[in-house]
């Protein structure tokens, strides 16, 4: 089995499915509802162990009543949790999420790691264990630069979930191998080619997402190309990224090149756009994934 560790963001998503976005100062009854574990490295985890493989999670959870949402979820889900916080008291970010059936978009109001804070693990080597590969959303950010070194160390794949810029990520991606971006990810030092800015700090592999249009890939070695993922009637968007970010480490772990990883993982985060939530989609069949 292959086994995969996540670090980063775990929140609590409550979401809720409306027809149209509510005007300002208004009330509106949702159509649908859902709550969740979230946050990047999160969803990676549970769609990385949905696919087939083990998953870890290193987060920051401690004590708070509200955690065990968080907990129960991933246990249902089969996701192994490392809390590097246990003895905080405070409450996990939640985040609030409106889905407008009409437009199939999102909108997030959420603390993300603002008041969150977890310390370097005492032992990385031991945390990191038998991994074949590593994720790291950057949200905690002496966690995911003290396991994505350890990996690296190691020989072990470390896969980058860009979202959007931080300062503490040009250190972090020097510990990186594959870094899988959206295209609202712009270093200020990039000029405009994330590719080749990526590529220079030592990352192998570099894919840009944008949505349902198409992501343009490239290695080191000097391939480059685009990969169109799969047409769809999308009904929420809501973690595709976050999905696509676990398949992906999933398939590369499989043995899949590159470009076919980050094919399989379209399917996968395209199927999970068709229903509203970001479980929902895994009441579908299996059969349905690259496997």
């Amino acid at each position: 089995m292959t086994k995969g560790l996540f670090v980063g963001l775990a929140t609590v998503d409550l979401g809720y499915l409306v027809a149209d976005y509510p005007g300002e100062d208004t009330k509106a009854t949702a159509l649908d509802q859902f709550t969740a574990a979230g946050g990047p490295a999160t969803n990676a985890a549970v769609t990385f162990a949905y696919l087939g493989g083990s998953a870890r999670l290193a987060t920051s959870l401690g004590r708070h009543w509200l955690t065990r949402v968080v907990r129960e979820d991933l246990e249902q889900h089969g996701v192994e949790v490392t809390d590097l916080t246990p003895d905080a008291e405070g409450a996990p970010p939640a985040s609030s999420i409106i889905v407008a059936q009409s437009t199939a978009s999102r909108t997030i109001v959420s603390l993300d790691a603002t008041r969150t804070h977890a310390p370097t693990p005492a032992d990385p080597v031991a945390l990191l264990g038998d991994a074949g590969v590593v994720l790291v959303d950057g949200h905690l950010t002496e966690p995911c630069a003290a396991l994505a070194e350890a990996a690296r160390t190691a020989g072990v794949a470390v896969v980058f979930d860009g979202g959007r810029w931080r300062d503490s990520h040009a250190e972090l991606l020097r510990h990186v191998s594959v870094a899988i971006c959206s295209n609202r990810f712009a270093p200020p030092d990039a000029a405009g080619d994330v590719h080749a800015y990526l590529h220079g700090l030592g990352v192998q592999h570099v894919a840009i997402t944008n949505g349902e249009a198409p992501i343009r890939w490239s290695s080191a070695s000097g391939g480059s190309d685009v990969i169109k993922p799969p047409s769809i009637r999308a009904v929420d968007t809501l973690g595709a990224g976050d999905i696509f970010h676990g398949a992906a480490s999933y398939y590369l772990t499989a043995g899949y090149e590159f470009p076919d990883a980050l094919q399989a993982a379209s399917v996968v985060a395209a199927a999970s756009c068709e229903s509203f939530g970001t479980r929902s989609w895994m009441t579908t069949q299996r059969d349905r994934y690259p496997v």
